[in-house]
């Protein structure tokens, strides 16, 4: 896709927000800064560049790529430190320095010195880490950092680094390829017996044993027995497809099984709570409880919206064939050429022509260049006319509109809140984050 989608694509990627959060990190087009619910700019450093919320509501990074200040909630920063990486957990703050690893508290106050080659939390405020070399071909023990800085030892080894715990359990791998499961102390509680095991959630985990997959729960007991060629999770929901085609959907912990799918698949995706199956020349939507909400053509793709919403595309890129369908089945817009969910029922909508193509093999190219967006609530009711350059989130209920000359802080129904003006020795990135 082009450029200008894939920078929209990204700085959605980068952004997290969180209702009543206290600042908006607004990064894009140059600007780099912190603003508060009213657009006042609470935070700008001079040379910044990069601006996100590491914990919506508490923390946010300001700086440049790999050098970031922390600062809280009101603004003001949280120590003197600088940073090449800082993600929130739970009730802490990993960080990198130098391309070590450490973490904080939500005040700043050390918990563990960046000395690690690799740390992740593993609950209770215990840490795993790795040191030494973690890209050599050698597995490396897993060290346990207690709640009181002790380290010990675990005797469990990884070869392919460490992993984010889900239920109290990560997946770690042995040289030889086997995948098995440790504790927040690094304790082995199901061996490594697997080809291929992913996360838990709601009590278990698929996993493969090189052939087929299944689920497990945390003791390591085979919920459902290997039989499906894809399994994959989504809202609520676990979807297997077997060799035969037949799509089955469990429910979120492998207890039951909901439905199996009526027609034969080819294919299928998990669409947040929804199953999209191809069978032949027909594409067909199902939602949780096995009701099948749209039926069309084989190339009709499905995205996920905003509260239970489906961007629904039947046609050929770059037709006006792409709309916004409700949870019982109904259009809740009209048809666009792209359309891509913001935040606090907004979505953006993007308009583009054609223009002649210098390849004698093709007809006509798409004008990327020319691309204007404009903004639909999620009933389809249009808010902004397409004459923006993007129009980003920044948080649940703030949006960013880029235009040739301006970056605009405003709400959302456009109304501007702050205007930062584009300089012609402004960056081009689109990014912004809250």
């Amino acid at each position: 896709m082009a450029g200008r989608i894939a920078a929209v694509m990204l700085a959605l990627m980068l952004m997290t927000g969180a209702r009543a959060q206290n600042l908006y990190a607004v990064q894009v087009s140059g600007v780099a800064a912190l603003v508060d619910h009213d657009g006042v700019e609470v935070v700008r450093e001079p040379a910044a560049d990069s601006a996100f919320a590491v914990k919506p509501g508490a923390l946010y990074a300001l700086g440049t790529v790999g050098s970031y200040g922390l600062y809280d909630a009101s603004g003001k920063p949280v120590n003197a430190e600088r940073f090449d990486m800082l993600e929130a957990v739970e009730d802490a703050v990993l960080y990198r320095q130098n391309g070590l690893y450490g973490a904080m508290d939500l005040n700043g106050g050390a918990l563990i010195p960046p000395v690690w080659a690799q740390l992740t939390y593993a609950g209770e405020g215990a840490f795993l880490a790795l040191e030494g070399d973690i890209y050599d071909d050698l597995p490396d023990e897993m060290i346990c950092v207690t709640p009181d800085g002790a380290r010990l030892t675990t005797g469990s080894f990884t070869a392919d680094g460490l992993h984010a715990f889900r239920d109290g359990r990560m997946p770690f791998m042995l040289s030889d390829g086997q995948y098995g499961y440790v504790d927040g102390r690094g304790r082995q509680v199901i061996p490594p017996e697997w080809r291929w095991a992913g996360p838990f959630a709601e009590g278990v985990a698929i996993v493969s044993d090189g052939r087929e997959m299944g689920l497990i729960d945390a003791q390591g007991q085979v919920v459902v027995s290997p039989r499906y060629i894809w399994m994959r999770r989504g809202e609520g929901i676990i979807v297997g497809l077997d060799a035969e085609g037949r799509a089955d959907v469990y429910a979120a912990d492998g207890s039951e099984v909901r439905f199996t799918v009526p027609v034969r698949a080819d294919a299928v995706e998990v669409c947040g709570a929804y199953i999209a199956i191809r069978s032949g020349d027909t594409a067909y939507l199902y939602d949780a409880a096995g009701t099948c909400l749209h039926e069309g053509p084989a190339g009709t793709l499905y995205t996920p919206g905003l509260d239970g919403q489906v961007i629904i595309s039947e046609g050929e890129w770059g037709e006006a064939c792409q709309y916004v369908m409700n949870p019982d089945g109904s259009a809740a817009a009209a048809s666009y050429q792209y359309i891509l969910p913001l935040c606090g029922g907004r979505y953006a909508f993007m308009t583009f022509g054609r223009r002649a193509s210098e390849y004698a093999w093709s007809q006509a190219d798409w004008d990327y260049d020319g691309a204007r967006w404009g903004l639909i609530s999620a009933d389809g009711r249009g808010i902004l006319s397409a004459e923006y350059d993007a129009i980003l989130p920044a948080g649940d209920d703030r949006l960013v509109l880029i235009t040739g000359d301006a970056v605009i802080f405003a709400d959302l129904d456009g109304n501007a809140l702050k205007t930062w003006p584009v300089t012609e020795t402004a960056a081009s990135s689109s990014e912004a984050g809250a």
